[in-house]
């Protein structure tokens, strides 16, 4: 298997063969990673952890001392959520059996993300299970044992003790020791192995590692632990979080998971009083924060609201529906309070809602490549539509974070509905086949997202001028009275190959293989329209896999279009529907 990515190092080389000047400018660059590679080969060897890897802690991040086994003992507090919800049961990810994300599932007492939202009967096996646990642990390094299951560890169990009454006094008549045992012993190893790999380089696990240490802290009344908890998590959500609310990772699954993790936080850090302005400070910053997100979130699961697709990675820690249904249940005082429109744009997200119809897109930072880690997919240009509630063109999702066919198929850009220029996507991809390697100025690009309430939206970008002979693209997507017109717009000069790809929700299917213009199902008819039949062209359909939990599975029906054109060139796909009876 080669280490490099094709096919972006072929047209990296083809470039590079008339730009010889930059050539050692990339050399530094590639010198750079190789060396870096090296000093991580090296940190690891000396890290003498498999837990430990190349984790280290901010300079700017105090240690905390171990507590004594006198102060570990002392009584336990469980902040009750308000909440008069009926209980409920909620969907579960599905893993294969090789799936390595199915033994951290079992490591991270989901049973008490889910007796979090059922009944007492729930809470109290889960209880069970967890004491069987404790008694009977794994050893240190097992995998159990990395950072984020022993964080999801330490916030499940708390949040089921804090709505869970007859748990809470069972814990206090029969194991309070074991199990303040359990927290402080926890969040010392969490805090010994934070997440943390420099500011750029962190994603969200990082707030994961504050969240349960301002959990552990506020059940254990260490106001020094939870104020611990609020700097880390208040310094990280800075660079993870934009100006709008929306976390960076591009993710609507993820947006509404960490949501839960931010307003876990606060929960249980209003019960400690702060030990001095600082601690203060930060929890009155995350108050403001909060205010954001729950703007953010709220609008996108709105516009996601009985929808059966995400944007992005889907997170294998709980369904999307899940996450959904602990956020309305444990906070619910975040949506009646926060304006849900149906037109928005917000940070890199856009809804646009209008004739019965919803568009929804991410967009990229404004420039590109950009540092911080992401659960979203090379899908610029892409977007996701509902026409009278139901689903048309959706995002293919992610089955499993294996690097096998089927998730390379469905988080690479050819899973979602963009345009390809000479096979590739929109913004350059890394060089390397493992690891991040998007050399500038080769990689650099800029693009805009603008937005028409109730109309549309479009997107621009330069970054297929990094193949020869090509210049910006544009993509104006349009409500109308029966349907959406995209107009793809594209400057240059030669000929070059394009592909247009549409992803049908399951259920849409065309009447036969040749009939590349209509499809029926779910209760509706669409007619597939291009404008320039003239040019040298191929279309047909192919099915594609599509998940809409993580280790779900269905197959739906994509249209590939394939032309060979002259630059300057503009092309427009209209689609239009009428209900039918099929």
């Amino acid at each position: 298997m080669s280490v490099f990515s094709q096919p972006e190092w072929n047209n990296f080389i083809r470039v590079s063969r008339g730009r010889l000047w930059l050539w050692p400018h990339y050399g530094v660059q590639i010198s750079a990673l190789v060396m870096r590679r090296l000093a991580n080969a090296l940190r690891i060897r000396l890290a003498g952890s498999n837990h430990r890897g190349l984790k280290r802690r901010p300079a700017w991040l105090p240690p905390i001392k171990t507590r004594a086994s006198s102060d570990a003992c002392a009584k336990l507090v469980f902040p009750a959520f308000t909440s008069a919800a009926s209980p409920q049961q909620i969907e579960q990810p599905r893993f294969a059996t090789a799936d390595p994300e199915a033994y951290f599932f079992s490591q991270r007492w989901s049973n008490c993300y889910a007796a979090a939202l059922g009944d007492e009967n729930a809470a109290a096996a889960a209880l069970d299970a967890v004491l069987g646990w404790i008694r009977s642990a794994p050893p240190k390094n097992d995998a159990a044992w990395e950072t984020y299951s022993t964080c999801e560890r330490v916030v499940n169990l708390a949040v089921m003790l804090s709505v869970h009454a007859g748990c809470r006094r069972r814990v206090e008549q029969e194991c309070a020791g074991e199990i303040s045992r359990f927290f402080d012993a926890s969040a010392h190893w969490i805090d010994s192995r934070l997440e943390y790999y420099g500011m750029t380089r962190t994603n969200n696990h990082c707030l994961n590692n504050a969240r349960a240490l301002v959990v552990a802290g506020s059940v254990l009344g260490d106001a020094t632990r939870a104020a611990q908890g609020l700097l880390l998590f208040t310094r990280m959500a800075r660079q993870l979080f934009q100006p709008g609310g929306f976390l960076r990772e591009r993710s609507s699954h993820y947006q509404v998971v960490v949501t839960n993790w931010l307003f876990d936080t606060l929960h249980f850090a209003r019960t400690v009083a702060p030990i001095n302005d600082t601690a203060q400070a930060t929890l009155t910053e995350l108050e403001t924060l909060a205010g954001r997100v729950a703007t953010a979130t709220a609008q996108s699961m709105h516009a996601f609201d009985g929808i059966d697709t995400q944007i992005g990675d889907i997170s294998p820690d709980n369904h999307p529906t899940a996450a959904s249904a602990r956020l309305r249940r444990l906070y619910p005082s975040i949506f009646p309070t926060t304006a849900k429109a149906d037109d928005w744009q917000l940070d890199d997200w856009i809804c646009i809602s209008g004739r019965g119809q919803r568009l929804l897109a991410c967009g990229m930072p404004s420039q590109h490549p950009f540092e911080y880690t992401t659960h979203g997919h090379p899908d610029l240009g892409g977007f996701v539509w509902t026409y009278q509630g139901n689903a048309v063109l959706i995002d293919a999702g992610r089955m499993t974070y294996h690097h096998d066919a089927t998730s390379s198929a469905q988080s690479a850009a050819s899973g979602h509905n963009v345009l390809l220029v000479q096979t590739l996507p929109a913004l350059a991809g890394s060089l390397l086949a493992g690891g991040r390697w998007c050399p500038t100025p080769y990689a650099r690009a800029t693009v805009r997202l603008t937005h028409k309430p109730c109309e549309g939206f479009a997107i621009e970008h330069d970054g297929f001028r990094r193949i020869a002979g090509v210049g910006p693209h544009r993509r104006s997507v349009s409500v109308e009275d029966d349907g959406i017109s995209v107009v793809d717009q594209l400057d240059g000069s030669g000929r070059v190959d394009i592909e247009l790809l549409w992803h049908f929700a399951p259920g849409l299917a065309p009447m036969n293989e040749t009939d590349t213009r209509l499809l029926r199902g779910n209760g509706l008819q669409v007619v597939v329209m291009h404008n320039d039949t003239d040019e040298a062209s191929s279309t047909h359909w192919e099915n594609y896999p599509y998940s809409a939990c993580y280790g779900g599975l269905q197959q739906g029906s994509c249209l590939h279009v394939r032309r060979s054109v002259t630059l300057p060139w503009s092309g427009t796909t209209t689609l239009r529907v009428t209900p039918c009876a099929a």
